[in-house]
């Protein structure tokens, strides 16, 4: 069964962006808090393997931007303007500061 040292395995594994962690860790709070008061040996196996799966969407996530990214930089885009759905413009300078 698995157990909370486990879950910290998977904590200290998980590489990603921070909203996807972020978001990640609370997940793992909540299921670790719910299965620690009201879950049985079923309910904590079921939540390991959920925690699991949501650690490999961080981490696939973050692959995925990292090849965007990587794309983006190669044909010089990384110069140009973004408009966000809300309308603001973001831009980075040579140095990549916003």
């Amino acid at each position: 069964m698995p157990t909370m040292k486990d879950t910290l395995a998977l904590l200290k594994d998980m590489k990603g962006l921070d909203t996807d962690v972020s978001a990640a860790i609370a997940s793992l709070q909540k299921s670790a808090y719910t299965a620690s008061i009201f879950g049985t040996s079923e309910d904590l196996i079921m939540s390991y393997y959920n925690n699991l799966n949501l650690a490999n969407k961080v981490t696939e996530s973050k692959k995925a931007y990292d090849e965007a990214y990587d794309i983006v930089k190669n044909n010089g885009g990384i110069q140009e303007a973004a408009v966000t759905s809300d309308g603001h413009v973001i831009v980075k300078d040579k140095d990549n500061n916003l």
